[in-house]
This record gives C-alpha cells, structure tokens and sequence, in this order.
C-alpha cells in the first residue's frame, strides 16, 4: 500500500523522502537513441540543402528506406522542432482572378482561430467578394479593389435620361433562358 512503501522510502532516504516527489519515469525505454536522432537532423540538412522536400514524412521515408529505422512522423516532427529546425508557416490569401496577394502572415503554428483572423481582416480591408454569378461562368471576373472602391462598384448611378437607360439594359433573367433555349433547339 501507499504507507507501506512511504515508510520504505523513508528508511531508505530520510526526511528528504517525504518531499513530493515527480511522477515522471526514471527510464523512458522508447526514447530514440542520439545516434538516430543526430541521423534525423542530418537528413534534415541534407535534404534541405539539395531543395528537396525535408518534412517529417520524407524524413521517415528515408530512415526506413535507407538506415532501417522505423520512426514515427510526430517523434521525428518533435525532435526537428527541439532542434530548432522548424520555421514558421507562411499563410497567403489570393485573389484567384488578379493573383493579388490579399493577406500574408507568418507564424510558428497554424490554428483555426488564427485563420479567421487573417481571413476577416482581408475582407474588413478588401471587402467581400462581389457575386456575378452569369459573369463567372464565362471566365470574366471582376478585379479585386480595396473595400472603399469595391463599395463605389457596387452602387449603380441613376442615369439622367430613359434614352441611356436602354441602350445600356442588360437582358433580364427571361431574355438569357429564351436565348438558352434557342440555342439548344439550333443543337439538336
């Protein structure tokens, strides 16, 4: 029991027996040897150096591969970090029709609750996205402006005249099924 082995401690030891003591093991038997973790750094540098991809996968691929180790990626991800070979991760928002980099940030790991900070400060600085979903269909998008320009986009201006107004009147929603439709039956 627990008084038991107090009391046997306490022969043993003295009063210092007494203190807390720590609950980690004394041994951790499935701690990876220095040589293979030296071998881990070292494929690192190796295969960062010829621009090859040097993450934990790759990394486990080659201990197996080459040397026979067979190492999990989250130990070899460990000991890369301990090593101080793990840089931060870079995140971009794009927009996909300019290639326009809206938001970029480095950090030294990747939440959710860091994601959508950097996703609403793009929108608070850009704006959302303008919906034209006929346009986008066919491949024509519209620029990605900042948000106070995106704004004065969006809001038509009232035309002085009825003239201008029909010169420039898109067709309506029955105009593009009509058209559709004719298209189809000149298919077939």
């Amino acid at each position: 029991s627990w008084v038991y082995g107090l009391k046997a401690r306490y022969e043993a030891e003295g009063e210092t027996a007494l203190q807390p003591q720590s609950r980690r093991p004394k041994t951790s038997p499935t701690a990876l040897a220095t040589g293979v973790v030296d071998l881990i750094v070292g494929i690192r540098k190796d295969l960062a150096d010829a621009r090859l991809d040097a993450g934990p996968e790759t990394i486990a691929w080659h201990l197996e591969r080459h040397h026979g180790h067979r190492v999990s990626r989250s130990a070899i991800s460990r000991h890369l970090t301990a090593a101080g070979l793990v840089t931060d991760e870079i995140t971009t928002w794009l927009d996909d029709c300019t290639r326009y980099a809206l938001q970029c940030s480095a950090h030294p790991r990747i939440t959710t609750p860091i994601m959508v900070t950097i996703f609403r400060e793009a929108l608070t600085g850009y704006g959302y996205p303008v919906s034209h979903s006929h346009r986008q269909r066919h491949g024509l998008h519209r620029a990605f402006l900042p948000a106070t320009q995106a704004r004065a986009a969006r809001t038509p201006s009232k035309p002085n005249s009825s003239a201008s107004t029909s010169s420039k009147r898109t067709p309506g929603p029955a105009t593009r099924r009509h058209r559709g439709q004719a298209e189809q039956s000149n298919r077939r």
